[in-house]
């Protein structure tokens, strides 16, 4: 499969071979021919798939067909600021690839600005008009009822149970090892197909660009200033829900134009509590004519449900997620765990991995504290690192990702901050310095690496209280992580004890009911003494007649002892009666 077998506009094919692209990943290949006949789009698919270009290729093809219109015509959601900074990035690639294609006259080009539209346009048509009708307006009936009988084909493959749909997805997954930007590169079809850019002289494009200078993204995300972003001018919009639900609400942003639009990570944004303004943004752009849905999984967060709300009759697509659980892990990843006695030893692990590692890699802790601990320690031993948690502000945060894709530095320490979206290359290994409380999160970190069909180790450090975590984390993804030692540095992992099973446990409470029911060779063979009730009816109760005797008893030793008291005392009065008569 290559990118001219897509469907897509020849400057198109251009600007994405113009950025390394070769052969479509298995996401791009089922998205874009669907994407670009304007159906929505509901796509399950683990991170580092090739999700990014799945969408932007098909809202660029799109946007181009009238690249001089005004106002925002695409707005791509997206959970966090560097994600949305990321994605506008790719976008603003692909866009001046595009633009220096059309300049160079590659592809059928057409100024759809509306200025010139507007004389002949008839009242009717002030309405939000459809690119593709317009573009097929004078079209033959026969090549219309054709491309209709194409379009309902593909519908009926999109309801599943179609053995073509299933061919080719089977087909797109055995391609995914060798997919993507930096495949092979002796495919000599791929070079046949789609041309290259030639060079446009400076004077040439600056004219071509006169009127186009909207024809690019820009971002509006929070930690940036609220003024920058209102004199931002582009037709993509990229956005975190809040501030983008911010500007709608001041009337800065306006959604009126708005065609196309794309929720990415959707679960991610649905668990960050994002439900409720991303409904309200949907409202705002009722008037769209496409929306495209994508999530690293469709099951749970009820992302499936919210789907159903925003989207009309979506072709769906399901790659790792949605299939076994062990396939929203790469491939080509490996995993292990070390186990550690406590927290420092954490640190001693791993201060001896890295003497030997090489490579980038990332390093996910819990808790902002615990990244500032742990990038001290790291430069003690000699290891420079940048840091990335929730309280950095949007410069900080920058500067800690350029240092580490420029490679001025090789670790990055991160919180889950960093977990999703960030796409930066070459990452060999992850360090899971704490385990994450939830299972999906450990797939949103081993992400980071093993990306685009290359290999990456996923390294765990485990202290008792998280035994029951990487046990979850087996269970959720389907695979076993290797448990290793290091002599002199780590001890083996402890034995697990296991729970017995619901008939082991009955049994040995005594079967059904608690009864013990023993069979006859346990039987005690002592022959039983029979007991009547007459003698022992009493047994164990109060003998009152006893405790009467012992009572009376009390009571005559003790008139006894007064009696014998007066008596005394008596004697005593005579004895000094007689010696005062005398």
């Amino acid at each position: 499969m290559k990118f001219s077998d897509l469907a897509l506009p020849l400057d198109v094919q251009a600007a994405v071979k113009a950025q390394g692209y070769v052969k479509p990943t298995p996401i791009q290949t089922l998205v874009i021919p669907p994407a670009l006949e304007g159906s929505d789009i509901l796509g399950g698919a683990p991170t580092g798939t090739g999700k990014t270009a799945a969408f932007l290729l098909p809202v660029l093809a799109r946007l181009n067909m009238k690249p001089k219109a005004p106002g925002v015509r695409a707005l791509i959601l997206e959970p966090t600021r560097e994600l949305a900074q990321q994605v506008c990035a790719d976008a603003n690639k692909l866009c001046q690839a595009l633009l220096k294609a059309d300049a160079a006259g590659i592809g059928k080009y057409e100024d759809y600005s509306l200025e010139e539209e507007g004389a002949d346009a008839d009242a009717d048509e002030e309405d939000f008009d459809d690119p593709y009708f317009d573009e097929h307006r004078e079209s033959d009936p026969d090549e219309l009822e054709a491309q209709a009988a194409e379009v309902s084909d593909h519908e009926a493959e999109a309801e599943g149970g179609e053995d073509e749909f299933e061919a080719e997805l089977q087909q797109a997954l055995k391609a995914a090892d060798s997919s993507g930007r930096g495949g092979d590169e002796d495919d000599e079809d791929d070079e046949d197909d789609i041309p290259a850019i030639p060079e446009v002289d400076a004077k040439t494009f600056a004219e071509f660009m006169q009127g186009m200078e909207h024809f690019k993204a820009y971002t509006v995300i929070g930690g940036e200033g609220r003024d920058v972003q209102q004199a931002a001018v582009g037709m993509i919009a990229v956005a975190t829900p809040g501030r983008l639900n911010e500007f709608i609400d001041k009337g800065i942003f306006d959604t009126s134009k708005v065609e196309l639009l794309v929720i990415d990570e959707a679960d991610r944004m649905l668990d960050m509590g994002f439900r409720d303004d991303v409904a309200a943004i949907v409202r705002a752009t009722s008037r769209r004519y496409q929306t495209m849905l994508f999530s690293a999984t469709l099951e749970g967060a009820g992302v499936r449900e919210f789907a159903e709300q925003v989207l009309n009759d979506p072709f769906e697509v399901h790659l790792g997620s949605g299939q076994s659980e062990n396939e929203k892990l790469p491939e080509l990843l490996s995993s292990r765990a070390y186990y550690a006695a406590n927290a420092q030893q954490k640190y001693n692990i791993l201060a001896h991995l890295l003497r030997t590692a090489s490579g980038k890699a990332i390093v996910f802790v819990r808790t902002k504290d615990r990244v500032n601990a742990l990038c001290s320690f790291l430069r003690r031993n000699g290891v420079n690192a940048a840091s990335l948690e929730g309280d950095m502000n949007i410069t900080e945060r920058k500067a800690a990702l350029r240092r580490f894709k420029d490679n001025e530095v090789r670790m990055l320490v991160a919180t889950d901050v960093a977990a999703r979206g960030l796409d930066v290359p070459d990452v060999e290994q992850v360090y899971n310095f704490d385990l994450p409380g939830k299972a999906d999160i450990y797939v949103h970190r081993a992400g980071r690496t093993a990306r685009a069909g290359s290999k990456g180790t996923v390294i765990s450090l485990v202290e008792r209280s998280e035994l029951n975590l990487l046990a979850r984390i087996e269970n959720y993804t389907g695979r076993e992580i290797e448990r290793r030692q290091i002599k002199n540095v780590c001890a083996a992992f402890p034995v697990e004890k296991t729970l017995p099973t619901k008939r082991e446990s009955r049994a040995s409470i005594g079967g059904k009911g608690g009864f013990d029911k023993r069979r006859a060779d346990e039987k005690d063979d002592k022959k039983k003494v029979k007991e009547r009730w007459r003698d022992k009816k009493n047994k164990g109760k109060p003998d009152f007649a006893a405790k009467r005797a012992k009572k009376a008893a009390r009571l005559k030793a003790s008139e006894a002892k007064a009696q014998k008291a007066q008596a005394a005392k008596a004697a005593k009065s005579a004895v000094a009666a007689k010696e005062q008569g005398a």
